[in-house]
């Protein structure tokens, strides 16, 4: 064997052992039981175990492993072109960093379009828990609460808001017959042109088939908005909110609320709903209400870290400690320190999740945020913190979940079909090329196995796609040992030894393998650059087995076949 055999034989060994050491922990994932994954359920050891088994075997898609697949909506209402971009990018970050800190494994997160982002979380347990973490904007604000004396006057406002009269005409005689009608008519004078270009009625705001409980319709009919609300005694002195709304009220509240009319007419007040209804006995149920300032003292931009912890005073209940940066913690000391005895509301998404009462200055930059959150629900609150707020709101605009059952065909049907095709070619090279054929079965399986082990140590995904991929791989493969076989045959015809013509065999056809490989290969990169889901899985696997069948073709079979050839120097070659 001289020297460039040597080096060929080195490199074909070399390449398959790396290969069968990268496909261990592939070997090791399909070898735990389905009782050992059910008892990782319960058991936190063993589910740690058979993750970091997991993490090193072949990735799975979607379509193989089941899961979610979801697209998002991003509102660019508003924005130009570079802003809409700007904000997509965005989106899309904060997302991916959510998913990473939920601990899905093998995310895949792409843009489709100018405003969609494409989720594909393979073997999701909890669709609901995802869509509420990828749902969520996650914006944390912190707003002083307002004294009880600002309530009637912003109650007034909304009523006139949604009264369905123009405001601006109204008699002037009104003014002395209250305190709060002189502010009500000069405050929104200047805002009746916004009011009525938004020619929404309470109707058309709540949509159809909203709940409400009973009021009293004639007073509704001059009190739209503080006639669905409660009063109760004692307001801010005693505590954070004296307002309350039934909770079959809550709907047609917030639809109020979220009209365009109420904040050009509030004017630096907001309301906003609590975040859980409070029960206050016989089946009644009421959401407090809150009037805040409408901007922020501080927001969770500057927000470093958040965790969930149990709580301390209410035994069951969890709650998410937080830490602000520097520049966040003096301004937090420099509103509690000026605000001692007056109410903190800390809201998220704009429903307040709780308002203590400032009880003196804190320095620390840390605070506590309090509700009727579950272990879960209090971590993932955590995690939204940390991996930081939405610039922007999403929608959920297409959902599917795909089942473990339909991944479990899936995985079936493709590897039935790869098996059925390898063992067609097996068969056909075998009963054509005789000897010669079994040396191209022996290199269509260490391609094979080439192609598996750099998905399992590149961390690729293998989809559905991707197995349509290592079909072709399969057929490729053959094709360039026909000709090496073909170009063989050939120069044995012409009366060349055994050695000479696998020599030149390999020679003549090592041209034609390369050209029609690479122009394949660059069709292969293209749809792997540009493609997006199926098409992308498609090109991975093809790119891939591309390279290894021309190693297997070019390289690995030359040294057997001309290990052959050197024991058959008289006799004729079995091809």
């Amino acid at each position: 064997m001289n020297r460039n055999q040597q080096i060929r034989a080195g490199v074909t060994i070399v390449v398959l052992l790396l290969s069968i050491i990268g496909l261990l922990p592939t070997f090791r994932a399909l070898s735990v039981s389905k009782a050992d994954r059910e008892a990782a359920k319960t058991d936190p050891a063993l589910a740690a175990k058979i993750s970091e088994i997991d993490a090193k075997a072949i990735r799975r898609g979607l379509d193989l492993k089941g899961g979610m697949y979801l697209v998002l909506e991003v509102d660019q209402t508003g924005m130009t072109a570079s802003e809409a971009q700007d904000a997509l990018v965005r989106v899309k970050e904060i997302l991916y960093n959510r998913i990473n800190k939920f601990g899905v494994s093998e995310p895949e997160i792409t843009t489709f379009g100018s405003s969609r982002i494409v989720v594909k979380l393979p073997g999701l347990q909890d669709p609901e828990r995802a869509k509420n973490l990828l749902g969520k904007t996650a914006r944390l604000e912190f707003r002083m609460v307002r004294p009880e004396d600002d309530v009637q006057a912003a109650l007034d406002k909304m009523d006139q808001i949604f009264k369905g009269v123009d405001v601006s005409a109204a008699d002037s005689s009104a003014a002395g017959a209250t305190g709060t009608a002189v502010e009500v008519t000069e405050s929104a004078a200047a805002d009746t042109t916004a009011a009525d270009s938004t020619g929404a009625g309470l109707d058309d705001l709540l949509g159809e088939g909203a709940d409400t409980a009973a009021v009293d319709e004639a007073y509704l009919k001059d009190h739209p908005f503080s006639g669905l609300v409660v009063r109760m005694p004692g307001g801010t002195r005693s505590s954070s909110t004296s307002l309350y709304v039934e909770e079959p009220n809550v709907k047609r509240v917030q639809a109020m609320l979220d009209d365009p009319r109420t904040k050009a007419r509030l004017r630096g007040l907001e309301f906003q709903l609590g975040m859980e209804p409070r029960n206050m006995g016989q089946g009644k149920s009421l959401r407090p209400l809150y009037l805040v300032d409408a901007k922020p003292v501080l927001t969770g931009d500057q927000l470093v870290d958040a965790n969930a912890n149990a709580s301390h005073d209410r035994p069951g209940a969890w709650e998410v400690n937080f830490t602000l940066s520097g520049r966040g913690a003096r301004v937090f000391a420099k509103v509690t320190g000026e605000n001692v005895g007056r109410y903190l509301a800390i809201s998220l998404d704009g429903r307040i999740s709780s308002a203590p009462v400032i009880q003196g200055k804190i320095p620390n930059g840390s605070g506590v945020i309090q509700g009727q959150f579950t272990n879960n629900e209090a971590s993932d609150l955590a995690l939204l913190l940390r991996a930081g707020a939405l610039p922007v709101d999403v929608s959920i605009a297409e959902e599917r979940t795909v089942g473990p059952s339909l991944g479990s065909d899936s995985i079936h049907a493709g590897i039935n079909a790869a098996l059925y095709g390898s063992l067609l070619v097996v068969l056909f090279m075998v009963l054509y090329y005789k000897k010669t054929g079994l040396i191209t079965d022996l290199a269509l399986i260490a391609n094979i196995l080439i192609l598996m082990a750099v998905l399992a140590q590149f961390g690729l995904v293998l989809t559905l796609p991707g197995i349509a991929g290592i079909i072709l791989t399969v057929g490729m493969a053959v094709d360039a040992n026909v000709l090496i076989n073909e170009r063989v045959r050939e120069e044995l015809r012409k009366g060349k030894t055994n050695k000479a013509a696998v020599q030149a065999g390999y020679l003549n056809a090592t041209r034609t393998i390369v050209d029609a490989n690479v122009t394949t290969l660059i069709a292969a990169v293209i749809l792997l650059w540009f493609g997006t889901g199926p098409i992308k899985g498609f090109a991975v696997t093809l790119s891939i087995g591309i390279l290894s069948s021309m190693f297997t073709a070019l390289v690995m079979t030359r040294v057997l076949l001309e290990m052959m050839a050197k024991g058959k120097v008289h006799g004729k070659l079995s091809i």
